[in-house]
């Protein structure tokens, strides 16, 4: 009864399996393939537990003989499966050439060649049959077409990554459980005892693991780590040995000692012993569990283990982190460093953009990652947007709520970055940056574990970015309230005495005529050289203190109509002799769209003075000269660009290039690009600075289009 029980267990399973897979995805050829080679499993199993069946002699050979020709076809159907998974690579002709040799040998097995003829056989035994000529051709061509099919997973296994990777692993420890069971039981096991027909068919039912696990690999969604797998089922399979030893030994124990006992009942003690042995486990089974697991992992994956550990550590490091730079660069690093990935990026939200661009990345083109831009509207974000979980890319390709022009932009994104996994970085319901990570060097997927450490790191991630940047604009403001306190206090004492010395200069010459008159001509030339430098230092001391007091008392905007082009135009009329004198190529790029905005004009005829100013300087030994001033209509802001082809910036230098009082110009006070900084915050804008040394640089300003009373 319970070997019927387990016979339509089994096949109730398979076909219901075969049936999912197979309308997960009917247009599929895997999926198709798979379900064919269910289909004539199902069959198999069916005539093979039938021939052992109390039929009449004709009924049992013709079941026998309906074993071997489906055991023919599935030689063929497990080709082709394999042949074609998990992405389909062989042609319609290739497959009906394959399938010849397997028809052949299916029409054959209803002939005398194959099985000649039913040998005797006692009830509740294994069927014995006699073999005809052809059975040992067909043996060989069965064993090839196996092997062809296992030899070709193994070859894709070592030739794939990520998730295929993962799935023809399940498919391969499948097929390992498959046979072994077969083998064990039907071949070993049946040497050394007369097995009964309930016994041989557990070895036929073992073709469940490779169904079950190949259904898995399939249709689930994201696949869970081989290595856990294997790693529980030792853990599990080691752990109830032990149980089972331990309750043997104390049954073995118990017995030897109470035997002969007046009283003692063996089965009454067993059942006792049982009773008080589960309540045992009901408490310390969870510890075991875990320690068994523990354990393993140790012996077997003692790699994983560490890198795991390294990463928990990272978490409690990030949030100590004050700096962007610094902290994209050491997550990264040690990202990369424990999950064996090689390209690897950091993408952070930029404002004036609407889109999230990369601000630093290991084992990527800077030249690509500079161009990297997706919009905070696109669909990529929106997907990491809903995600609960990081976005695997051959999982985003499955999906079907996104339209396919717009899964195509969000894949070519993952692909300019080498990206085969998505990390949000969210805040709330604010996606603050993105983490993109390419595959592990060893090819293996990223399990459910690796992708939970990184959505903890994540989190961390997003919140000390959000951190820094609340930091960064405390400091700012109160940065521009103690240098205006300062400015003003160094104006002070220093302009005093500036002014009696500069009239003593000025004097000097005309106090002591007959003095100067006596010098020698190279004393005359030393003392005139003197003379005319420390006048032109005291005028630039003049200089630096007006322009320190004019940072100091910059007012607060006065908000008017402005026309952004002609303000422009007006200043670069302004400059027209300097880039004349310099001979820069000018062009001019305004979008036809409306730029007109709310602003202080005077303000930004200063702001873009300065900023065209210091192009010009930067062109000065340039083999190409052109500046480019270019305007953009946006939603509710205008954006403004000046490009030039100067000695560009070195990267270590644009963190303080908008610092009051620091220049890397002969002449420069310092205060230039701190006052245009100032121009344009004070106008709730933002100023964006990306220069390439040798290059040039762009500046990059957007402007809100109107402002509201405060």
């Amino acid at each position: 009864m319970l070997d019927i029980i387990l016979f339509i267990f089994v096949i109730a399973s398979l076909l219901t399996l075969g049936i999912i897979v197979f309308f997960n995805n009917p247009k599929n050829k895997v999926n198709r393939n798979f379900t064919n080679f269910m289909l004539w499993a199902v069959i198999w199993i069916m005539s093979n537990f039938l021939e052992s069946e109390p039929f009449s002699p004709t009924t049992v050979a013709f079941l026998l003989k309906l074993d071997f020709a489906s055991a023919a076809i599935i030689g063929h159907a497990f080709l082709l499966f394999c042949l074609n998974f998990p992405v389909p690579t062989i042609g319609r002709v290739k497959e009906c050439l394959l399938f010849i040799p397997a028809g052949l040998f299916a029409i054959l097995s209803f002939s005398d060649l194959i099985v000649r003829d039913i040998g005797s056989y006692e009830s509740g035994l294994q069927l014995q049959f006699n073999t005809g000529p052809l059975f040992l051709i067909y043996t060989v061509y069965y064993f090839v077409y196996i092997g062809a099919a296992i030899t070709s997973l193994i070859v894709k296994r070592k030739q794939s990554s990520g998730v295929k990777k993962a799935q023809i692993s399940y498919v391969l420890l499948g097929t390992f459980l498959s046979f072994a069971t077969a083998v064990l039981i039907n071949l070993v096991l049946s040497q050394l005892v007369t097995l009964t027909v309930a016994v041989s068919r557990i070895g036929i039912y073992g073709l469940f693991f490779l169904i079950g696990f190949t259904s898995y690999a399939i249709i689930a969604h994201r696949l869970m780590d081989i290595n856990v797998v294997i790693t529980k089922g030792l853990a599990y399979g080691a752990l109830t040995g032990v149980i089972a030893g331990a309750y043997i030994g104390l049954m073995m124990g118990v017995d030897r000692i109470f035997t002969g006992v007046a009283g003692y009942n063996p089965a009454i003690a067993h059942a006792l012993l049982f009773i008080a042995v589960l309540f045992a486990l009901i408490y310390v089974l969870p510890q075991m569990k875990i320690r068994a697991i523990e354990i393993t992992r140790r012996a077997i994956f003692r790699g994983k283990y560490d890198y795991q550990q390294e990463l928990s550590e990272a978490t409690r490091i990030i949030p100590t982190m004050l700096n962007l730079e610094q902290l994209g660069s050491y997550i990264l690093t040690k990202i990369r460093d424990t999950m064996a990935v090689d390209k690897i990026a950091l993408l952070t939200y930029t404002e004036s953009e609407h889109a999230y661009s990369v601000l630093t990345s290991l084992g990527l083109d800077q030249d690509t990652t500079f161009k990297v831009k997706i919009g905070e509207n696109s669909a990529l974000a929106g997907l990491l947007r809903n995600a609960t979980t990081p976005l695997v890319k051959e999982e985003m390709e499955k999906l079907g709520t996104i339209p396919e022009q717009a899964m195509e932009l969000a894949l070519k994104h993952l692909d300019s970055l080498g990206a085969e996994l998505c990390v949000p970085l969210m805040v709330k319901e604010d996606l603050t940056g993105i983490l993109t990570l390419s595959n592990k060097r060893t090819g293996e997927m990223f399990s459910e574990e690796d992708l939970s450490l990184l959505s903890t790191i994540a989190n961390q991630v997003a919140l000390t970015i959000e951190y820094i940047k609340a930091v960064d604009r405390i400091v700012s403001e109160q940065r521009y309230v103690g240098l205006g306190k300062a400015a003003m206090r160094m104006a002070h004492d220093i302009k005093n005495p500036l002014v009696p010395l500069k009239t003593f200069l000025q004097i000097l010459p005309d106090k002591y005529p007959k003095e100067f008159s006596k010098m020698s001509k190279i004393d005359a030339e030393f003392t005139g050289r003197f003379y005319e430098s420390a006048l032109e230092g005291v005028d630039r001391i003049n200089l630096l203190i007006e322009r320190a007091l004019h940072y100091a008392r910059h007012p607060q905007p006065a908000f008017s109509p402005v026309e952004l082009a002609s303000l422009l135009d007006d200043v670069l009329i302004q400059e027209e002799v300097s880039i004349k004198k310099a001979k820069i190529e000018l062009q001019k790029q305004y979008d036809s769209a409306d730029n007109n905005i709310k602003a202080d004009g005077d303000q930004l005829i200063e702001l873009f003075s300065n900023l065209i100013g210091n192009s010009i300087d930067a062109m000065e030994d340039s083999p190409v000269k052109k500046l480019t001033v270019k305007t953009q209509g946006l939603t509710e802001r205008v954006a403004v660009e000046i490009t030039d082809t100067g000695c560009g910036i070195p990267k270590q230098r644009i963190g303080t290039i908008f610092d009051p009082f620091i220049t890397y110009k002969h002449k420069g006070s310092g205060l230039g690009l701190a006052i245009a900084k100032k121009i344009v915050d004070d106008h709730k804008g933002i100023i964006e600075l990306k220069s390439e040394p040798g290059k040039g640089t762009t500046f990059r300003i957007i402007l809100p289009r109107k402002h509201e009373k405060t």
